[in-house]
């Protein structure tokens, strides 16, 4: 059976400002070997060149919408979901990658195990020089787990796919600076199996990172507790504000003796990469840049 003729996926990315590397995400959905897919790309307001490059797409497959200005990432990404379409939803970040049997090998999972609302897989951070760092959420584990809201989602949102149908039931915290799309997917699976495949089909960049940035949000996630305390969730909102006090410290504290970017290579608690991973990583993204300079997109 050709996969036009299986479940439609939906790929969402909403993007801000995302001129410099919004190709290299387009071009990887272009490399899926699974073809029955449509991306719906919310352009949140940019202001550099990221509206000419959406509009130089005449591929139908991509959907665009341009907010008339910048709403945030939470209202943006709930646009992106509102215009949804098909059985399943995956996710892309302007910025990051993916490698090209993602789709089918997630569609594959859930359409095997109906009891599972939501599959990530494995990914490898890279930086903003395409240099392979860690490959993190190695760890396969399937329907034993189940979500709680007020746990910590041991997931890469961006490396995600969920049912659609019960994805369209649930919004994005529009008051969440950072971590709305954490928040969104604790409660999407409350009470509800998850699982992880631990290859690493997904490809997020780090960037450049600064102790400012670390700082900032770190300090932005205070913000998700407020969340837990309107829920009623107090016990828990109490120990969080202790936990993330006791986390800026140490954030704080150890800035002042390693390098950023260090610390959030050591943060995403991944592993130092096999030569035949990094090996197999150059070459997705090698194929990635390759497409990326066939742009504007054309059907």
């Amino acid at each position: 059976m050709k996969n036009s003729e299986c479940a439609q996926v939906c790929l969402v990315m909403p993007v801000y400002n995302g001129e410099k590397t919004i190709k290299y995400a387009l071009a990887s959905i272009l490399r899926q070997t699974y073809d029955n897919w449509i991306c719906v790309i919310v352009n949140d307001g940019s202001t550099d060149g990221t509206r000419q490059i959406l509009d130089s797409i005449s591929d139908p497959r991509f959907r665009i919408f341009h907010m008339e200005k910048n709403v945030g990432r939470g209202m943006a990404r709930d646009k992106a979901l509102e215009l949804a379409e098909g059985k399943y939803l995956a996710y892309i970040d302007a910025d990051d990658m993916m490698h090209q049997d993602k789709i089918k090998v997630q569609v594959d999972f859930l359409e095997s195990n109906p009891d599972i609302r939501m599959v990530s897989c494995g990914y490898v951070t890279f930086d903003e020089n395409f240099e392979a760092l860690r490959a993190c959420g190695l760890n396969s584990f399937e329907s034993v787990n189940i979500m709680r809201y007020g746990q910590a989602l041991p997931l890469l949102p961006g490396a995600t796919m969920v049912r659609l149908d019960h994805a369209k039931i649930f919004r994005y915290n529009h008051h969440l600076d950072v971590g709305e799309d954490y928040d969104y997917f604790a409660r999407y699976c409350e009470g509800y199996k998850y699982a992880n495949i631990g290859m690493p089909y997904y490809y997020y960049q780090t960037g450049n990172v600064t102790a400012k940035k670390i700082l900032y949000y770190q300090c932005n996630c205070m913000k998700g507790i407020v969340v837990k305390w309107q829920m009623g969730l107090k016990a828990k909102a109490i120990k969080s504000v202790i936990k993330q006090l006791a986390k800026l410290f140490i954030y704080a504290f150890l800035l002042m003796f390693v390098d950023a970017n260090k610390l959030v290579n050591l943060r995403e608690k991944g592993k130092k990469m096999s030569m035949e991973q990094i090996s197999h990583y150059e070459q997705e993204k090698n194929e990635i840049l390759s497409i990326s300079r066939l742009l504007p997109i054309k059907k």
